[in-house]
């Protein structure tokens, strides 16, 4: 495999793994919305994408380059687009804690930071443990989905922060590797 490859790969696998954070007991929210996220190596904007079905597309672009995940969550798959090399790299998403209403609150034994206005909208905060850390969500009242996060980890402060929200259903194409795309399915981490 070359150098470039090699690089590609190791991209895949951390995008995929963070794509994970978000969980196995997904939302059954549809929706397209954007947020500016911070943390240690600096801030990108990011743009998701749901069905409500169990399907979310994320879109993050930094440093002049776009990366689109596509999580299906009922086949347990995040597969990686790389649109220069028409390549998609297919991963195995793993079970992660996600808090994104009560009932998750609960299942992942959340604390209630209570309700307060963020970002325009009214919410319930969460706070709860994730593998190497601890995150703090806060859900909105209004749109039933994250408007903002704070995550703590050894590697650092993490965080996201919505910036719009529209209630929207994608269309199928949107969950779809282009035909033209080479897929490699990587092994389990």
């Amino acid at each position: 495999m070359s150098h470039r490859l090699s690089l590609i790969a190791a991209l895949v696998i951390a995008v995929g793994s963070s794509a994970t954070a978000f969980g196995m007991d997904y939302a059954k929210v549809s929706f397209d919305a954007a947020y500016v996220t911070s943390g240690p190596s600096g801030g990108s904007k990011l743009r998701m994408l749901s069905d409500g079905k169990g399907h979310k597309r994320t879109e993050t672009s930094t440093n002049g380059q776009t990366y689109v995940t596509i999580m299906d969550y009922p086949a347990n798959q995040a597969t990686t687009l790389m649109a220069a090399q028409k390549m998609a790299m297919k991963v195995t998403l793993k079970d992660s804690p996600e808090v994104h209403d009560a009932a998750s609150a609960k299942k992942n034994n959340a604390k209630s930071l209570g309700s307060k206005v963020v970002n325009g909208h009214p919410c319930h905060g969460w706070e709860y443990v994730i593998p190497g850390g601890k995150s703090q969500v806060w859900i909105g009242d209004d749109i039933n989905y994250l408007v903002k996060s704070e995550t703590t980890t050894a590697q650092g402060k993490m965080g996201m922060d919505l910036k719009s929200f529209a209630k929207a259903t994608p269309g199928a194409d949107q969950f779809a590797v282009p035909a033209s795309y080479k897929l490699m399915t990587m092994p389990a981490q």
